[in-house]
């Protein structure tokens, strides 16, 4: 029980006494009504009688009485007036007091929101600090064992799977999917691939020119494509998809995306692009509220270590004489 629901059974309790005292006040009011109303009625009868005697005698009696019934009617009326006032004085302390409880009420399910908020939040930052360290650490395996990008990208998503799930806060419910497009001549190729639809991962991916689609256009641009409704008129005019390459499922799947550019190189190169989709709307956005974690990061961090693979990739590998070099065991 919260403390407004303990503040409410004190005022029930309160309300119910002060209800009685103020009924025992009202019956001793009521008590002196018939003494009133009897002298009224008798100020008026001694004012009645003055006619009897036009002298002095009846204007004094004329007078007293009409003294004295006014007098009694006047305390009648002053008696209703305080338990009006008493009543009114109640009701309004009573409705002070409900609106404080529900005010209290109110703040107390926000306090209790913002914790499961954070509570939520903390969570999804562990998970994507683990998928990061998830993924050093399949690089670091991946280039000791020479696998080729291509090969190591799938292997280094299927690790994270579950933690990079996690980080972006994807329900059980959500359709999502988390791609590697590499650039391969004038193509992107799905390289690697982790989805809600694990079946899904393994159908071959669509490959994307510069300009086609979504990871076409972060191509393009050279820039981050992050859509928070892809159904909005200016999404499906910037985001031009060749009749060939679409499916009947693009617009129920695809309502929220976001491509990030792998970047390699001191020119920039672009290597390829991780791209993330959900069929919730505002699953990604350019700017998330305060204090709300920003799914994309996620993806950029995906690409982050998609381009240090690609550049320990791309970097000489020393000969058997320079390892011998560096060992110390030159001839």
């Amino acid at each position: 029980m919260s403390v407004f629901d303990g503040l409410e059974e004190n005022l029930r309790d309160g309300r119910s006494g002060v209800q009685k005292k103020l009924t025992e006040r009202v019956k001793t009011l009521e008590r002196g009504r018939p003494w009133l109303i009897g002298i009224g009625v008798l100020g008026a009868g001694v004012a009645a009688l003055s006619r009897l005697d036009a002298g002095t005698t009846g204007t004094v009696m004329a007078i007293v009485g009409a003294i004295v019934a006014a007098l009694s009617g006047l305390a009648v009326a002053v008696f209703d007036f305080k338990k009006l006032e008493l009543s009114a004085d109640l009701a309004k302390v009573e409705g002070l007091l409900e609106k404080a409880i529900r005010e209290g009420r109110a703040a107390l399910t926000n306090l209790e929101v913002c914790e499961s908020n954070r509570r939520a939040l903390d969570k999804r930052r562990v998970h994507r600090l683990t998928a990061v360290a998830d993924m050093r650490e399949m690089t670091e395996q991946s280039l000791a064992s020479g696998l080729p990008a291509s090969v190591a990208a799938e292997a280094i998503l299927k690790v994270a799977a579950r933690n990079i799930d996690g980080a972006i806060g994807f329900d059980s419910a959500e359709y999502w999917t988390l791609s590697v497009f590499e650039v391969r001549g004038d193509e992107l190729v799905r390289v690697a691939a982790v989805w809600a639809d694990r079946a899904g991962e393994q159908t071959a991916g669509r490959s994307w020119k510069r300009g086609e689609g979504y990871s076409g256009v972060a191509w393009r641009d050279a820039s981050e494509v992050i859509e928070e409704d892809t159904s909005d008129p200016r999404a499906t005019r910037r985001y031009v998809v060749p009749g060939e390459k679409t499916r009947e499922y693009d617009f129920e799947r695809y309502r929220s995306v976001a491509a990030v550019p792998v970047f390699v190189g001191p020119d920039q190169e672009i290597w390829g692009i991780a791209t993330a989709t959900s069929d919730r709307l505002g699953r990604f956005k350019d700017e998330p509220p305060q204090g709300e974690v920003q799914a994309v990061d996620m993806v950029r961090d995906v690409a982050g270590i998609m381009a240090l693979l690609a550049v320990a990739n791309r970097a000489p590998q020393p000969s058997e004489r320079d390892a011998r070099i560096g060992n110390g065991n030159a001839d």
